[in-house]
């Protein structure tokens, strides 16, 4: 394929489903915000904190019993077409199985539970149990979306999510008020929204559902292989937060989740990116046009980001304050960290994707794993060295050494000669 038909095939792959998946990023990042505001100004730092930990520990067990099998199926479905109702048939009934294994866990763990949320009743830690199920489906539902390419329904879907969340928020704080249970049935009603809108939407696409222990083999062995990588992701995410409620006071914890907050912002750009192009780019077979087309598009992000940079630093603790209310921006250096710590985690999100479109999930879950447990190993004591400060300073710290290793691979992958590929 000559240069000129490249270009072009890279501004297909990141045009329109990228413009979609801004978008939509731009509404569910508004609604996040909302979301912060509602649970810090009704909360404040102390119970904020006690959530946070419920939730970190709700969708971690979530994930990790997930086994990253959704995704899994996206690329086998990506890389044969002809097979998608046999992926997406073999994952839904995995699913099944996931579900139930991540709300058992959580019910053997009801005692940490209610010591992260600082309660004797378990009807507060109840709905975040549920949750646990119900957010593998939403992510099912939103995932076999991306699969078929239903921009519109993924974007809906997804800001539907995050604004009946917010918005429901909202409603219970200035009715009932807020506490950690309604905090937890308010997540639980937003993701069965979102499973049943749908499930209403796209089943038909794969049903009658196919399942197929081959499909179901390779999904597995996909999703093992990558499920490193999103665990450290996790942990960087998440666990954070759960350590953190056991090692320091609730109040600074409820401060950081701010700081994180606004990492989680500025990354997402990157997410939707990958969201986007993923599935695009892994529909490419031949190895030199995916390669340049995937190079192509992070030359053009890459200024976008330079310029970006500096501003999002300056700005972010004047930024935060003002959202949040001063109790949670009374430390601006930990406000900046959180920041800084989003920037170095877009540009690793950005390099992942090279990883993953290039079949090297195993690669990409080292690399991940390698920066998660030096992060979680240097958390508490970072912590207890220089208090909460330490806590996105060690998360930097991990995210460094993955980004490192991420980029070596990648100069392996891409600075040799062109040779195909191997479909997974």
């Amino acid at each position: 394929m000559s240069a000129t038909g490249l270009m072009q095939r890279a501004r297909g792959i990141a045009g329109r489903p990228v413009v979609i998946s801004g978008g939509a990023t731009v509404l569910i990042q508004f609604g996040n915000l909302v979301t912060g505001v509602v649970l810090a100004r009704a909360l404040g730092p102390e119970v904020r904190g006690h959530v946070a930990a419920l939730a970190a520990l709700s969708l971690s067990v979530a994930i990790l019993t997930g086994l990253s099998l959704a995704e899994a199926s996206m690329f086998i479905g990506a890389r044969n077409a002809q097979k998608l109702r046999a992926a997406w048939g073999s994952f839904l009934v995995i699913l099944l199985l996931t579900m139930t294994v991540a709300m058992g866990v959580l019910v053997a763990a009801t005692p940490l539970l209610m010591q992260l949320g600082a309660t004797s009743n378990f009807a507060d830690v109840a709905p975040w149990i549920l949750c646990a199920g119900l957010s593998q489906t939403a992510n099912f539902v939103q995932m076999l979306a991306r699969s078929l390419e239903r921009f519109s329904a993924w974007f809906w879907l997804r800001v539907m999510g995050t604004w009946i969340y917010a918005l429901l928020l909202f409603a219970l704080a200035i009715t009932v008020g807020l506490n950690a249970r309604w905090a937890g049935i308010a997540l639980c009603a937003s993701a069965l929204a979102v499973s049943v809108a749908g499930a209403r939407l796209m089943f038909r696409r794969v049903f009658p559902i196919t399942p197929s222990r081959e499909i179901a083999g390779q999904i597995i062995r996909y999703g093992a292989k990558m499920h490193p990588a999103t665990i450290a992701l996790l942990a960087r995410d998440q666990l954070d937060k759960v350590i953190l409620i056991l090692v320091a006071p609730a109040g600074e914890v409820g401060k950081y989740v701010v700081a994180i907050a606004l990492s989680s912002l500025i990354v997402s750009g990157a997410y939707s990116v990958d969201q986007a192009i993923f599935p695009k780019l892994s529909a490419i077979l031949d190895f030199g046009e995916r390669r340049s087309a995937y190079l192509h598009t992070m030359r053009r992000i890459a200024p976008l980001l330079a310029l970006a940079a500096p501003a999002i630093l300056l700005t972010s603790p004047a930024a935060a304050a003002l959202a949040f209310g001063r109790r949670f921006a009374d430390q601006p250096w930990l406000i900046a960290a959180g920041a800084a710590l989003g920037l170095l985690s877009t540009v690793k999100v950005l390099a992942n994707i090279g990883l993953k479109i290039e079949n090297q999930p195993g690669v990409l879950g080292a690399n991940e794993a390698a920066g998660s447990i030096v992060g979680l190993v240097a958390l508490p004591f970072a912590v207890k060295a220089i208090g909460i400060m330490g806590a996105p300073l060690a998360s930097g710290l991990g995210c460094l050494v993955s980004l490192a290793f991420t980029l070596r691979a990648l100069l392996r992958q891409y600075s040799g000669p062109r040779r195909a590929q191997s479909a997974a």
